[in-house]
């Protein structure tokens, strides 16, 4: 009984430090709302027009360089037959004006985003990082 008890308490003491870990390293911010209102018009105009009542974004902005953003899209509750499929992107800041600078489905922005920001940003939209 003693082993067990000893095991679930290291168990538990492993998993609250990988998960305060995990929280610390996260850079990233969600949008400000004059950032939001910018930056998902412009995101919206990367999905088919039969598509954008049914997606929803997830926006966050890195702190290593703010004038990158990192979104994911996917369908919203109710939406879930198929015929959409979601993917991830990246846009950047110039003045005030945001431009989508790659999405899809795998490694995307390796050609054209700082591996830096991908590094900052991809955990907080994907849950994990891509290797490019």
């Amino acid at each position: 009984m003693r082993t067990i008890a000893t095991g679930l308490i290291a168990a538990g003491l492993i998993a609250a430090t990988a998960t305060s870990a995990m929280a610390a390293s996260e850079t990233v911010r969600k949008p400000t709302a004059a950032e939001d209102a910018t930056l998902v018009p412009t995101l919206r105009g990367t999905i088919p027009a039969s598509w954008q009542a049914k997606v929803s974004f997830k926006t966050r902005i890195s702190t290593v360089n703010s004038s990158y953003a990192g979104y994911s899209f996917g369908p919203r509750a109710g939406y879930n037959d198929g015929s959409i499929q979601g993917g991830y992107g990246f846009a950047k800041k110039t003045g005030k004006k945001w431009k989508v600078v790659d999405f899809g489905t795998s490694q995307v922005g390796c050609k054209n985003v700082p591996w830096p920001v991908i590094k900052d940003l991809l955990p907080s939209i994907l849950g994990f990082v891509e290797k490019c």
